[in-house]
């Protein structure tokens, strides 16, 4: 199960902490009061690749051990991890963070799931559902999403998947589904069957629906903003053409709920190929099923004459 806010995380380089926000993440499990929850994620950067995971623990016995299992997208287990840090104990409550042994390089674009349990003489008294996460989308995340970040660091973020991309054409390079097919979505406003940020693969056809607080005011219609992170380019897309058809995605892209006063019209793929000349003069042409005027004031755009810009012949410019 996806999270369905903006997980805020922390990168750990060189065992120097830096320190990042930490939020609640509602994957909870209870059992006689007693409740464990995914806070924060982390990466630890160093020989090898180590995803991390903060969990917060309520009304545990004293004598509770905390686990967090590591399984591969069909739930088999990856690794099992323990404890290993800091454990902060406030009360009913404790923060164990927690790391699993590394992932590879050419493996940052696979999903983990984690699970974890406390347990009393192996017992389990409260688990979490399973969580899903990669290196790739921490990377993506620091990148296009998170404010604390340097430029040394952007150049380290950067720099790390290119070396990742390059050990995957080495050693999986019969791998069917590459690094360089999967792209990061952030959700602002609304979530993705739950979640607000993922990896998907290029071409993937999401259908983002609006957060339960989110009110459209009277007279507005629904307008879903798409920012391609890598170039800023932006598209616009009326409620009634996503929920027909979602949002195809195809970069590293930002999804923003918003509304305009008014109605929208609906955006469709429009093409059209010229069997010939169809415009000889001044007019009105059905092209395909989109009518196309043509008012020009028969001079040319930008030229005298002899050099230039012009659409049509010489003697009919």
């Amino acid at each position: 199960m996806k999270i369905n806010f903006r997980k805020i995380v922390s990168l750990l380089l060189v065992c120097v902490l830096l320190v990042g926000s930490m939020a609640s993440i509602n994957v909870s499990a209870e059992e006689s009061g007693a409740k464990l929850e995914f806070v924060s994620n982390n990466l630890f950067y160093g020989e090898t690749l180590n995803l991390m995971y903060a969990v917060k623990a309520t009304n545990l016995p004293e004598n509770a051990e905390i686990k967090v299992t590591l399984y591969n997208a069909d739930k088999t287990v990856f690794c099992g991890t323990t404890a290993d840090g800091t454990v902060e104990i406030d009360g009913a409550e404790c923060y164990v963070f927690i790391a699993n042994l590394g992932v590879a390089a050419q493996n940052i674009s696979h999903s983990y799931l984690a699970k974890a349990e406390a347990t009393v003489d192996g017992a389990v008294v409260a688990s979490t559902d399973y969580y899903e996460y990669s290196v790739l989308e921490y990377l993506y995340e620091r990148l296009y999403v998170s404010e604390e970040k340097t430029a040394a660091q952007v150049n380290m973020y950067n720099a790390l998947i290119d070396y990742a991309t390059k050990a995957e054409l080495v050693l999986c390079a019969d791998k069917e589904t590459k690094i360089t097919d999967y792209v990061y979505v952030n959700v602002t406003g609304a979530n993705v069957n739950g979640s607000d940020s993922f990896i998907v693969k290029k071409g993937t056809v999401v259908n983002p629906v609006a957060n339960a607080d989110f009110v459209l005011p009277e007279g507005h219609s629904v307008v879903w903003e798409v920012t391609n992170y890598d170039n800023g380019n932006l598209a616009n897309f009326d409620g009634e053409t996503v929920e027909a058809n979602g949002i195809t995605v195809d970069g590293n892209i930002n999804i923003n709920l918003t509304s305009v006063e008014g109605a929208v019209g609906t955006i469709k793929n429009y093409s059209y190929t010229f069997p010939g000349k169809v415009f000889e003069a001044n007019g009105t042409q059905a092209l395909g099923d989109i009518s196309w005027t043509v008012a020009g004031d028969g001079g040319y755009w930008g030229s005298d004459g002899t050099k230039g810009q012009q659409f049509g012949s010489g003697s009919k410019p």
